[in-house]
């Protein structure tokens, strides 16, 4: 049996994968964020922009997955709201 060759990704990229994975179903692109990416508790204005520049990292590292294949995605209409879903296939 030969391995199977991955493509090289960034390590965030690596992480989002592995926390999909936990996952193991098809969750919303906005809650695998949450949970990687907590909202800070207190607000001061640099916990805030640390959180926002890992968040676009996070968003960032989505792109990634879905570029090398890694991950799929589809939009869907949930109630009022459309959703982002992403899933490893």
């Amino acid at each position: 049996m030969t391995a199977m060759r991955l493509p090289a990704l960034s390590p965030t990229a690596r992480g989002l994968l592995g926390t999909l994975a936990e996952i193991g179903r098809p969750v919303s692109a906005k809650g695998l964020l949450l949970r990687c990416n907590p909202r800070p508790v207190t607000t001061t204005e640099a916990e805030v922009d640390r959180w926002r520049g890992r968040e676009h990292d996070l968003r960032r590292a989505v792109a990634e997955l879905h570029e090398t294949g890694m991950v799929a995605h589809s939009v869907q209409k949930q109630g009022s709201e459309v959703v982002q879903v992403v899933w490893i296939p």
